[in-house]
């Protein structure tokens, strides 16, 4: 008779355990319409595998809509019931919805019931600390973030030991790479509560892991590690492996290294390709120090195939959202379509140069006061001092030692020209007056007794760049 029992007992079992593994297969295999009906019967006698695999129906909304309230509702009884995998899921939600210290107890209870995969990986993730964050945390939370940041690399290491994936050292370097930056830029007293050597070993172990496999980025990483603690070759060393493989990091570390000149003189131009690189290849941090060095750059030249390489340039740059400065007076853009204009200008004269009529040439150029024309548009006016000067060629002045005040009249006169004026005209040199903020070109014109120098149209080329 107890034989009898005891086979009665276990075949219940086996059925039990093969209606089971068929719920599972339906899920699975998404055969819901069979899937359903029989879950629901089998939840309401209180089966764990029933009301797990509902509430994950109900979660994913797999044969059913989405319903959270009804999913927590089904995980909760089969937590209840000791079911890891409703503890994890629960973990899943509650992280989602920002509760992470909530989220961190759910998984690991998970952990505590035997759930080891994905249980590591979400709690490494829930204990992980955002960019943003690290970006503008209060430095005497240093400690709280780089504890939650060791314990996420904690995790990974862990899972990453049971169930070696691949890159999986990555995520555990990485975060112990991440929690080093942390503690080493501290303050002293919360320094104290951290080995500094033991957990930058721990970063350098795995990332060597990285770098036996040649990994791109465990080289970039190394490297911002050496950048770190200032051993300048090695870090540079490093990070060319990682930019030899296109990780934009590593070409802004090695852009930051040559403008400021960490380990190498400072090289300006080299900083500017490592940060397009960058850019090129997402690294939006490097997008504004690119533009920066190139409008310090363009800054004092009057080079037109350096201005338009840069122009070039900056055009590759600019995203379609950025506000354009280009119209501004002294952007690059601006400097150089005013060089192009001014270059036009004085190949003009030249090639319209002729001899001069045989008649006394004379400055004679008004409208200069604050209430005409030119004086209003250039904030000129009476006793404002100007001289005369000749551009032979690009590049600075030539002085013709004749100077003045802009009279009550509003011009500036001279009728004793000095012999190289006429000279220079016939040349087809441009002659303008330099005031302190301007410098404005000048034409002749043949009068019945004299030929005179009058001012051009208001918005003629110019050198003013």
């Amino acid at each position: 008779m107890n034989k009898i029992l005891l086979w009665l007992m276990l075949s219940f079992w086996f059925i039990d355990l093969a209606y089971a593994v068929t719920l599972e297969e339906q899920f699975t295999n998404k055969q819901y319409e069979q899937f359903l009906p029989a879950a629901r019967a089998d939840a309401a006698k209180g089966n764990v595998d029933a009301l797990f695999l509902l509430g994950k129906a109900n979660h994913l909304g797999l044969g059913v809509p989405v319903d959270l309230a009804q999913a927590k509702t089904l995980y909760e009884q089969a937590r209840e019931k000791g079911s890891a995998r409703a503890s994890h899921n629960l973990g899943s939600i509650a992280l989602d919805e920002g509760l992470k210290d909530d989220a961190i107890k759910l998984y690991e209870e998970a952990l505590s019931r035997g759930l080891k995969f994905p249980t590591l990986y979400n709690l490494a993730k829930a204990y992980n600390v955002s960019q943003e964050t690290l970006n503008g945390f209060d430095p005497w939370d240093a400690k709280k973030i780089a504890d939650s940041i060791i314990q996420s690399g904690d995790y990974y290491a862990e899972a990453y030991t049971l169930k070696p994936e691949d890159k999986g050292y990555d995520l555990v370097s990485r975060q112990y790479l991440r929690a080093y930056l942390v503690v080493n830029n501290a303050h002293a007293l919360l320094k104290e509560h951290f080995d500094l050597a033991a957990l930058r070993k721990k970063a350098a172990t795995w990332l060597q892991m990285g770098m036996d496999k040649n990994d791109a980025t465990s080289w970039t990483n190394y490297g911002a590690l050496q950048l770190e603690d200032k051993n300048y070759p090695e870090a540079k060393a490093a990070l060319q492996k990682g930019a030899a493989q296109n990780v934009g990091v590593a070409y802004l570390h090695l852009g930051e290294m040559a403008e400021s000149g960490k380990g190498q003189p400072v090289n300006k131009d080299e900083a500017i390709e490592f940060y397009e690189k960058a850019t090129q290849l997402g690294v939006e941090e490097a997008r504004p120090k690119a533009q920066y060095l190139l409008n310090e750059q363009l800054e004092y030249t009057s080079d037109v195939a350096k201005l338009e390489q840069g122009v070039n340039r900056l055009n590759t740059l600019k995203k379609p959202d950025d506000y354009d400065f280009s119209d501004s007076p002294f952007s690059p853009q601006s400097r150089l379509a005013s060089i192009k204009a001014w270059n036009a200008l004085m190949e003009k004269q030249k090639q319209a140069a002729k001899p001069l009529p045989d008649l006394p040439l004379i400055l004679n150029a008004c409208e200069l006061d604050l209430d005409q024309h030119y004086g209003s548009h250039y904030n000129l006016g009476w006793n404002t001092a100007w001289r005369l000067v000749a551009y032979p060629q690009t590049g600075e002045p030539e002085m013709l030692n004749v100077e003045g005040l802009i009279s009550k009249k509003g011009c500036a006169f001279n009728e004793h020209l000095p012999p190289m004026a006429r000279t220079f005209l016939e040349q087809g040199v441009v002659l303008l007056l330099q005031f302190p903020n301007h410098t404005l070109p000048l034409y002749w014109q043949k009068d019945s007794k004299t030929v005179t120098l009058k001012l051009m149209p208001i918005g003629s080329p110019s050198p003013n760049f």
